[in-house]
């Protein structure tokens, strides 16, 4: 189950150039004169391009698009200080390809990739967001000869699934799944930086769900250093709670799926169950 999914970013070149970032003082720049080009090239090591399998080939390369749809970039100086972001999406066509330029002295490279919405970065910290994620910081120094690096950018989220059990009744209009202690991650360096994050997922329920058995709604957690609680409900269309459950000491580890399965609306005294099964597509789910 400890499988590990990995993106590599191959390729960090340096050359002559014009632009500058400004290192402090205390940097010791050989030369403030001269800046580098900076490349980074982004590829996916994976198995195969189905849907985030996170069994590996440790030497298979491919496009990170497919896999992740956005990445931010950001640089930081020795100071801590944010002095770069850069924003791309997989519309982009440069997609994946990310140039910077360097003044000699001494920073901090950030990455984070994610696949499904919008990361919440700014300086000083992001947040996951419910979003398949991934993330490195690594220190470079800039002296006066080219760099090649490969960075690996490691997923820092686990996978939550519901999956209810009973037929959708007609009268449910919409499902709310609650996380009650997820946290976000402090930049540059990727520690904890909040742990009272609460992360909502409402979903509408269609006609074509209602009546339908093992509905399902998947979402990632960034929290997978301690057990957090998730709240469970069911709405009519004006809004009204029809169902509702509880489900304390739930757990993520960074790569591996936990699954709160159970009966929501009949015989709900059973109560929901946990387990972690192998990270791949289950058969027996309806998504949304």
């Amino acid at each position: 189950m400890k499988a590990y999914k990995f993106i590599a970013v191959f390729g960090l070149i340096l050359f002559s150039c014009t632009k500058s970032h400004n290192p402090l003082p205390d940097d010791e720049p050989s030369d403030n004169t001269k800046t580098f080009g900076v490349t980074f090239n982004v590829l996916q090591e994976s198995e195969s391009t189905k849907s985030l399998n996170s069994n590996l080939k440790t030497n298979s390369n491919t496009s990170i698009t497919g896999f992740t749809d956005h990445l931010v970039y950001q640089v930081y100086d020795s100071a801590g200080k944010l002095i770069t972001t850069l924003k791309q999406d997989s519309a982009s066509s440069n997609y994946g390809r990310i140039s910077d330029t360097f003044a000699p002295g001494k920073y901090n490279i950030v990455i984070i990739a994610a696949k499904g919405g919008v990361i919440k970065a700014s300086e000083g910290y992001f947040y996951p967001n419910g979003y398949d994620s991934f993330f490195k910081q690594i220190p470079i120094t800039v002296t006066d000869h080219a760099i090649n690096k490969d960075i690996v950018l490691e997923r820092v989220v686990g996978k939550l699934q519901l999956k209810i059990l009973d037929a959708i009744p007609t009268t449910v209009a919409s499902l709310k799944m609650e996380v009650v202690g997820d946290v976000s991650f402090s930049l540059p360096a990727g520690g904890i930086n909040q742990k009272s994050n609460t992360l909502t997922i409402t979903k509408s329920i269609p006609d074509s769900l209602k009546g339908n058995q093992n509905v399902t709604i998947t979402t990632y957690i960034a929290n997978t250093f301690e057990p957090f609680k998730v709240n469970i409900y069911a709405y009519d269309a004006s809004g009204k709670t029809l169902h509702y459950a509880v489900v304390n000491d739930v757990s993520c580890q960074k790569n591996t799926v936990t699954l709160l399965s159970g009966k929501l609306f009949e015989n709900a005294q059973t109560g929901i169950h946990i387990t972690f099964p192998e990270w791949g597509t289950d058969p027996n789910v309806i998504h949304f």
